[in-house]
């Protein structure tokens, strides 16, 4: 038979993460238990400013790129089918 436990943690936010303060107990004997202490902290990612502006301009003018070409052969078909 699965050792049943529960979870009781209380949740304090920290300045760069979390800390998760609790207990774990047996779900038989509730003066059966362990303290349980985790610290998660925020990793923040070096966020490149030029790397996002070469992103950015791909997708932009792909976008134009495509819209003007879909606009040219709109016109073509609209010629074709006219003349």
């Amino acid at each position: 038979m699965p050792d049943s436990t529960s979870l009781n943690a209380n949740n304090l936010s920290i300045e760069n993460g979390y800390l998760i303060d609790g207990s774990i107990c047996n779900y038989y004997n509730k003066y059966s238990c362990q303290a349980v202490n985790v610290r998660m902290e925020y990793v923040s990612p070096e966020i490149d400013s030029s790397m996002l502006a070469q992103y950015w301009s791909v997708g932009f003018t792909t976008v134009l790129f495509l819209w003007l070409f879909s606009v040219g052969v709109g016109q073509i078909i609209k010629l074709v089918r006219n003349a």
